[in-house]
């Protein structure tokens, strides 16, 4: 009897040993349950049983595999509800198992049957649902081999759980780095080890021409990659996070302006890794550039009407000082009206002070604040007025000779602006 007990505590204790190194191996959550099963079935006393896992949505318990039970009896089983006879008893019960005979069992044919819960970190994760036809309650011994064998189960379940979690929650991410309208990638000591689709766009390199490639790539000019490289470390080292504005060039040639931002993997070793994100600024550096030249010009119009209004103040009140020197340039001709070559000085003065009145009148007109008188005038009467002006005006040792013709065909003009024209 010692030897016979000995020999089934080796064999219950290598079913479960076996178990262990399958369950180390499997790919597949639905592998694990089979494996766990057929070690179940392994144990002498077990002729029947049925593995079932945990549905998040509905919280029932769901029949994943099972072996031994006939077809009827697996289908009025598949799920055990939550709010169920048998699902409470199971939620409420430890890993020591509970055996259930019901009419279902007995029309089976089951003369025993057990409930394993499998729990991980106290949350129910699935059951392993047992039954013998020739034996009427399972042993102790077969009891604590079953409960072993269940419980291995659970940190399995709990490992494919996070590990789809991750790949899920990895998925989205890829997705949304992906979808991001920036540039995203992962550089190691400069050189690129991952970028995103964007990246392939905005620089017009494809993947495999950027992957493995040190980031000098991009650059117009090995200056800007280094002071790109020591401002970003600079700034990562002191905050955790480093943006600059920087310059790439396509690969057909073209530059580009960039916002470039990077993060260390880990801050402490730079050399780990640094994740960037890059934004093609281009576009609004060149508005922005625009609405500065824009803004120069209308500062340069405003300037400019302040000179004009300034202009017009002082060609008005230049202009009231030349009408009180014509007023009095006419009075003193009135009373040299006998003295013939100072008469001639004082109508010189007469019309020098009128040619400054017209240019006065031009600078009103120019600021807004006066007219052109547009009427006939002759070219060469022009001429010949300014000529004694001009004459003064130049040096002594120019001589100056006006040869026009006073028969011509006048013109429509103001006559202000023509004499300008001959001065200039």
């Amino acid at each position: 009897t010692d030897i016979t007990d000995r020999r089934r505590m080796e064999s219950l204790l290598r079913i479960e040993l076996d178990l262990g190194i399958a369950l180390g191996a499997v790919r597949t959550l639905h592998e694990a349950f089979r494996q766990t099963l057929e070690a179940a079935l392994d144990v002498d006393e077990v002729d029947a049983g049925g593995l079932y896992a945990l549905d998040e949505e509905s919280t029932d318990l769901v029949l994943v595999c099972d072996e031994g039970f006939s077809e009827s009896f697996a289908a009025a089983t598949a799920r055990i509800p939550p709010t169920g006879p048998r699902g409470t008893l199971v939620s409420r019960t430890s890993g020591r198992g509970l055996e259930i005979v019901d009419a279902a069992a007995v029309k089976e044919g089951l003369r025993a049957t057990m409930v394993l819960p499998i729990r991980h970190e106290g949350r129910l994760l699935a059951c392993l649902s047992l039954a013998s036809r020739h034996v009427d309650t399972f042993p102790t011994v077969a009891v604590s081999a079953l409960r072993t064998i269940a419980g291995q189960l659970g940190p399995v379940i709990s490992r494919f759980e996070t590990q789809t979690s991750l790949e899920k929650s990895e998925s989205t991410l890829r997705s949304l780095v992906s979808a991001a309208p920036a540039g995203i990638g992962l550089v190691r000591d400069r050189i690129f080890q991952w970028v995103n689709d964007h990246m392939i766009r905005l620089t017009g390199y494809p993947r495999r021409e950027l992957l493995d490639r040190r980031a000098r790539l991009l650059y117009p000019s090995r200056e800007e990659f280094e002071r790109v490289g020591q401002e970003m470390q600079e700034q990562v080292l002191e905050t955790g996070i480093g943006t600059l504005e920087t310059q790439w060039r396509r690969r057909d040639g073209a530059i580009i302006d960039v916002l470039l931002s990077a993060s260390a993997l880990e801050r402490s070793d730079l050399s780990a890794g640094m994740v960037f994100t890059a934004w093609d600024i281009t576009s609004r550096n060149h508005t922005e550039a625009e609405r500065r030249r824009l803004e120069s010009q209308v500062q340069q119009a405003q300037k400019l009407e302040s000179l004009g209004m300034l202009a017009g103040g002082i060609a008005h009140d230049f202009n009231n000082i030349l009408h009180a020197i014509l007023g009095h340039a006419g009075m003193v001709g009135t009373c040299l009206s006998d003295a013939g070559r100072a008469l001639t000085h004082v109508d010189a003065i007469e019309r020098a002070a009128g040619r400054a009145g017209e240019l006065c009148r031009q600078m009103l007109a120019y600021s807004g604040r006066g007219s052109f008188v547009i009427e006939q005038i002759h070219l060469g009467e022009i001429v010949s007025d300014l000529a004694s002006m001009l004459d003064v005006s130049l040096s002594k040792k120019t001589e100056l000779c006006v040869d026009v013709e006073h028969d011509t065909l006048p013109i429509e003009a103001d006559a202000s602006q023509m004499r300008q024209v001959v001065l200039n």
